[in-house]
């Protein structure tokens, strides 16, 4: 696998940055110019998660897109992911210019099968200040942890305390079976099975006999039916005779009702007659009354009018503030223009200043140069051998300027500090006039309301007047309207009562009908009825007979049925206790096998628990090969990046500590220099990574930022090899002269050298 382009928009301080990673890259810049928001970059595109790169967005963007292209396989893949401020990540992934991926979680589980979050955070990306942070780790007393992390040989050591937590619970369920087992006698089986064979056996005979009772206990129910059939048709003959008798008298009431019910009716009639009458007269009264309840309602809208119109009173106070406020405003442009001008002064003052502190920067770090060349320095310019007075006047000029540009650097600062001062005044002003002129355009905004309303009020109150006149109104009291008003609702609502009590005429005399028409059905049905209950004629004695005949079948019946219960429970209960008895049979032999399981199952976790021990078995096995094969690439990588012929060979102590054997004996990491512990930190990662890792990659942020000159060569040296065979990306704000990667990316301007 290997990276080859990375974009970037509104990522950090950076708009745009398309950059070439193929032949790995050597980010350099001052602090700030977010060298270190690259690798973040990077980070953020194998990361699961966008939640912990969300500082990374541009302060003025509410989006942010990384773009990565890498080959793996002769195969290209592409990542877009896109980070925004309230909203989610988003992902698209492609294989060869074909969309494979949609989203973060497809895209992620892609990545996974490519290169590991965790691999890449642990092992390819090493953060600033931590390039021997892993050499360290595994120097302490926990570095057997660490290796053992690293090589995957952690998770054997949970098996292992697993297995043991099941070798508990095992001995536990043991002990249960085998109590259940001590409840059982030896013979437990064979008692079980003869139980089974009575119980069957009974279950058979008592069948025999129920189907031999049952056949009994249906020749008394038939018996009964034919008796029953007897039995009913003489009550049927005896309960239409009592029926009818009864209905007959019911039929008489009923006709005693109607006839009084007629009689109301015709009443009523004659009442509606009289109703008539009063409802003229009420309809008369009714229309003198008419007006009053609307001249009601629009004088009481009238006073309500002349309420409202006392809320305007306050309308002539907003007038005369909108014209104070007004008048202050006039001052507002000539504001604004000041605060322009001293914007612009106080940026010309601020570049002034930033101009002179890059140039004594310059001086200054010219004189430090002039302090350190060597015995025979040479002019950068012509290359001619420079002479100690040469060198004199040099330094005097770069001392003098650095005073003249240190007095014009203060000079500007007290100017800019009084512009700044004077600029916030105006600014005070300016915004206390803004809010002024929002207040002026509420005011305005109400007054026209205000108006409005007015206006229409007396619109309306105009209108009202001219619909009283037009409803006839004469300067009536509104108390006398009043009265006036309850009058006509008085009589509104005897005329509706009258109306209602006249239109029930018509239903009064249906009514009349329907009454004489039932009278007339009911004395025609109850003379059918009395003719009727002459021919009705039932036999007594026959009913007696019939009776007496069905209590002795009847006490028959009674006894086989009951016979034929009891036989049923016994045959029930006998069958529960077979069911029960197989049960237990069951149970007692699911007891012996999970037994004789649970014993087998101890044995092999027992076995498999020494297999999984930490110090021993497989573990012990895989931990003693990866060692073994772990130091012979550091010897390996570490003599490749180191020259001093006094080395041998790398190695791990009986704790896993890291020591190097050399033609004068053993060394331990704390013995080594500086860099000569940053050389073997990279080649115990590239030694790691050939173990682990399907990407010979190493990303590194500010590697030189602890080291002096010499050792910062020498670890430059030692990269420019890593970067022969792999890939290497680092930052650095520190020029290292050895450190010759093939592309490089001068943050500030964004300039390539290649």
């Amino acid at each position: 696998m290997k990276l080859l382009t990375l974009e970037l928009e509104n990522w950090a301080c950076h708009n745009s940055l398309n950059i070439d990673l193929s032949q790995g890259l050597q980010i350099e810049g001052r602090n700030g110019t977010g060298k270190s928001s690259i690798l973040e970059a990077i980070r953020f595109v194998f990361a699961k998660s966008g939640t912990g790169f969300k500082h990374r967005l541009k302060n003025s963007a509410d989006n942010a897109r990384v773009t990565l292209t890498f080959s793996r396989d002769s195969t290209t893949y592409k990542i877009e992911k896109t980070l925004s401020r309230d909203k989610s990540s988003t992902a698209v992934m492609f294989m060869n210019g074909e969309q494979i991926a949609d989203n973060p979680s497809s895209v992620s589980q892609l990545l996974d099968g490519i290169l590991r979050e965790d691999l890449l955070e642990k092992l390819l990306y090493v953060p600033q200040g931590e390039l021997v942070g892993l050499v360290d780790r595994l120097s302490s007393k926990h570095g057997r942890q660490e290796l053992d992390f690293m090589f995957g040989l952690d998770r054997f050591e949970k098996v292992w305390k697993g297995v043991g937590e099941e070798i508990q619970a095992c001995k536990a369920k043991l002990e249960i079976l085998e109590g259940q087992r001590s409840r059982y006698p030896e013979n437990a089986e064979e008692l079980y099975s003869t139980r089974i064979k009575n119980l069957s056996d009974e279950s058979s005979a008592l069948a025999k006999k129920i189907d031999e009772l049952d056949k009994k206990t249906k020749s008394f129910r038939e018996r009964l039916s034919a008796l029953d059939v007897g039995i009913d048709s003489i009550l049927k003959i005896k309960g239409r005779k009592d029926f009818n008798t009864e209905r007959v008298e019911h039929l008489r009431m009923r006709i005693l009702k109607l006839e009084n019910d007629l009689k109301n009716t015709l009443e009523k009639l004659d009442g509606v007659e009289k109703k008539k009458k009063e409802l003229e007269a009420l309809k008369e009264t009714e229309a003198g009354l008419k007006k009053f309840p609307r001249i009601r309602e629009l004088l009481l809208e009238l006073e309500s009018i002349r309420k409202r119109m006392q809320e305007f009173d306050e309308l002539d106070n907003y007038k005369r503030k909108l014209v104070a406020l007004r008048s202050e405003l006039m001052w507002k442009t000539e504001t604004e223009k000041t605060c322009s001008e001293l914007e612009a002064k106080v940026l010309e003052l601020e570049t002034n200043v930033a101009t002179n502190r890059r140039v004594l920067d310059e001086r200054q770090k010219s004189l430090a140069d002039l302090e350190t060349l060597s015995k025979e320095p040479k002019c950068p310019r012509c290359g001619q051998v420079l002479t100690w007075q040469h060198l004199w006047r040099e330094k005097n000029q770069l001392k003098s300027d650095i005073d003249t540009v240190g007095r014009a650097i203060e000079q500007s600062g007290a100017m800019l500090k009084n512009l700044k001062a004077n600029l916030n005044e105006k600014k005070s002003v300016l915004r206390e006039l803004e809010r002024k002129e929002i207040e002026v355009e509420h005011l305005v905004e109400l007054i026209q309301k205000q108006t409005s309303k007015q206006e229409g009020l007396h619109k309306t109150l105009r209108d009202t007047e001219l619909r009283l006149k037009h409803e006839g109104y004469v300067n009536e009291q509104l108390i006398v309207v009043e009265d006036h008003a309850r009058e006509f609702s008085t009589v509104q609502a005897r005329i509706h009562l009258l109306s209602q009590d006249i239109e029930k005429e018509r239903r009064y005399f249906e009514e009349k009908l329907s009454l004489a028409n039932n009278l007339q059905e009911i004395k025609a049905e109850k003379l059918r009825l009395e003719e009727e209950l002459k021919t009705l004629h039932y036999d007594e004695s026959k009913l007696e007979e019939l009776r007496i005949g069905r209590e002795t079948a009847q006490k028959e019946f009674y006894l086989s049925n009951s016979d034929l219960e009891k036989n049923k429970i016994l045959l029930e209960n006998n069958r529960k206790a077979l069911d029960e008895t197989e049960n237990e049979k069951k149970e007692f032999l699911n007891s012996k096998r999970q037994l004789d399981e649970a014993k087998k199952q101890l044995s092999l976790l027992m076995v498999a628990r020494d297999f999984f021990h930490t110090d021993k078995g497989i573990v012990k096995y895989l931990r003693e090969r990866y060692i073994h094969q772990l130091g012979n690439l550091l010897s390996y990588y570490f003599n490749s990046i180191n020259q001093n012929p006094n080395y041998r060979d790398v190695e791990f102590d009986e704790n896993y500590g890291i020591q190097i054997k050399t033609n004068s004996g053993v060394l331990s990491i704390a013995q080594l220099s500086g860099g000569e512990k940053a050389q073997i930190s990279i080649a115990l990662r590239i030694a790691i990574i050939e173990m682990l890792s399907p990407v010979r990659l190493l990303i590194l942020d500010e590697p030189f930022g602890s080291l002096d000159r010499e050792h910062r060569d020498l670890l430059g040296d030692s990269l420019n090899k890593v970067a022969e065979n792999g890939q290497v990306i680092l930052v650095t704000h520190i020029p290292v002269d050895s450190l010759q990667l093939s592309n490089k990316l001068h943050l500030g301007g964004y300039q390539w050298t290649q």
